[in-house]
């Protein structure tokens, strides 16, 4: 998977506040990707799992990121927490604004799930974890 990361100046000060605003603990996994990437966006990248095949656009980022995929700016701390309350976090988004999640609660730790925009109680697992689904995404080549 192709990742145009953001700026990752302070990260682990910034998961380690976002954890704390939240009351939440996220995957080790996806911890370790936001130290290294902070997020990021995905040129020509998709994914074909769970009967769902989409596009990738990126991962949310926290602080300096690209306006569209700046975390604070795209949610406000209610729908945070409302995602909170249900036991998943956001983390990316496809082109059509479908949300993908981590679940960060017993039931769904660490699986990544996927949600249609015009669904929103609706929510399909795509992976056991976060390296799963990386692993699964398929970009394709920029230049030949």
């Amino acid at each position: 998977m192709l990742i145009s990361k953001f700026d990752t100046t302070d990260i682990e000060k910034k998961v380690t506040d976002l954890e704390c605003q939240y009351g939440i603990i996220l995957p080790d996994q996806y911890r370790q990707f936001l130290y290294k990437y902070n997020g990021g966006e995905t040129p020509e990248t998709s994914f074909r799992l769970a009967r769902i095949s989409s596009d990738l656009s990126g991962f949310w980022g926290l602080g300096v990121a690209n306006v569209y995929f700046q975390l604070e700016r795209y949610f406000d701390c209610d729908e945070i927490s409302s995602f909170v309350s249900e036991g998943i976090f956001p983390i990316g988004k496809n082109s059509f604004g479908d949300l993908l999640f981590i679940g960060i609660q017993e039931e769904h730790l660490g699986e990544i799930l996927f949600r249609y925009h015009d669904r929103p109680k609706s929510l399909t697992t795509l992976a056991d974890s976060f390296y799963d689904f990386a692993t699964k995404c398929k970009s394709k080549k920029l230049y030949q």
